[in-house]
């Protein structure tokens, strides 16, 4: 089974790209989303995220957003550390995920992926495109959040000329072309390459 690393900055769109691979009917692993529900269950890792952010990380025995978005958005050190603790669990979870999957290929969508260097764990990696502009626009009307902690997270992420140097495949969504037939046009050259 092939796996595809896919990943974008903060707003690019690669959610809406993956949910086109998930109507082709490709298993997508939101790495995100199940990082959240991680940090919420694993007894390990919400005691290595109290030890470094402190007991104020949970409320109620939930992970408090916003106290940790601030905390490591601020600190590298401490950012560092949390994302080496979440993507550890993470991976573990993925690759039990993935042993239960059928199909051709499966779909890993992943944030930190080329500022992590983990898009080499990949058989394949897709980068999707989007200038910055477009970005803070979305993300302002979708979180509701200051310019200044929009740019503070964006500069976490890897710089896009990076990422599109290191992806095999980079999708422009950036308003100027459809993005359906570009996506399709990927899957049609990974399945190619399954089946030689």
């Amino acid at each position: 089974m092939i796996e595809v690393g896919l990943s974008g900055g903060i707003g690019s769109g690669k959610t809406s790209v993956s949910k086109v691979f998930k109507n082709l009917g490709i298993p997508i692993y939101y790495a995100d989303i199940e990082a959240k529900k991680i940090m919420n269950s694993d007894p390990i890792l919400i005691s290595e995220i109290i030890s470094i952010l402190g007991s104020q990380a949970y409320v109620n025995k939930k992970i408090n957003k916003q106290y940790i978005a601030k905390q490591i958005f601020s600190d590298t050190e401490k950012r560092k550390k949390i994302e080496s603790c979440v993507h550890k669990s993470v991976k573990k979870d993925y690759k039990s995920w993935v042993s239960k999957q059928k199909g051709a290929f499966v779909i890993h969508e992943n944030a930190l992926m080329f500022a992590r260097n983990t898009y080499t764990e990949f058989d394949k990696s897709i980068y999707v495109f989007c200038p910055e502009n477009i970005r803070i626009a979305r993300i302002a009307q979708r979180d509701n959040i200051s310019e200044q902690e929009i740019r503070q997270r964006m500069s976490a992420q890897a710089q896009d000329n990076e990422c599109i140097k290191k992806a095999d495949f980079v999708i422009h969504n950036d308003n100027t072309e459809l993005i359906i037939p570009h996506i399709t046009q990927i899957y049609s050259t990974i399945k190619q390459t399954i089946h030689g």
